[in-house]
């Protein structure tokens, strides 16, 4: 009897390892864990500040010059769809601006916790000589945010660089983006998330 518990006991462990594995590949690791990125996974905020909706979607992929394959984030607000482009792997996430230049944010670093800085920097080439920047980000804090979608536990992570309003982001586990605001200029709230399955 004990050795059927046991050997039922190792069945389980070695499948939910098995599972966990198998669903951390197919998901591109890490990266789901602050940033779902499945095709059609689609966030809708509420834009708190101009009284507006809007939906970002990851719709299919496209090529950039130096980062190679890309998700497209569609997002589209007053009957107009902007794009950015973004990379997700297992070492963080990136948000190219177009598929050209270097222009981007690197909105997480994997692994990541409270305290985590990194900087980066964007060299414009031909298009703007001299306007280098040097761009900084941190992990504030991991703090409950409340938007219309729920209460999440998110980590506060702010990107900042000279000449700029320092832009701050809430990503929640499972979720990923829950808020982000740039005083004076927006406070995007989350009120719904869809991932499909």
């Amino acid at each position: 009897m004990k050795r059927n518990i046991i050997t039922l006991v190792a069945i389980f462990a070695l499948s939910f390892i098995l599972l966990s594995s198998d669903c951390e590949e197919e998901n591109g690791g890490v990266a789901t864990n602050y940033f779902p990125h499945a095709d059609q996974t689609t966030w809708v905020f509420d834009e708190v500040i101009e009284d507006e909706t809007i939906t970002m979607k990851l719709n299919g992929t496209e090529n950039h010059a130096t980062a190679g394959e890309v998700q497209v984030l569609e997002m589209t607000t007053g009957g107009e769809t902007f794009y950015t482009y973004i990379k997700a792997t297992d070492n963080g996430v990136t948000m190219y601006f177009d598929l050209t230049t270097d222009d981007r944010w690197e909105i997480l670093q994997y692994p990541i916790k409270v305290g985590d800085t990194w900087h980066w920097d964007i060299t414009y080439n031909d298009e703007n000589p001299g306007n280098d920047e040097e761009w900084h980000a941190e992990v504030l804090a991991e703090e409950n945010v409340s938007v219309p979608a729920g209460e999440f536990t998110a980590l506060k992570i702010t990107l900042s660089s000279a000449g700029y309003v320092d832009e701050t982001f809430w990503f929640a586990s499972g979720t990923g983006w829950v808020r982000d605001y740039a005083e004076g200029y927006y406070d995007r709230q989350l009120r719904s998330f869809n991932q499909p399955s």
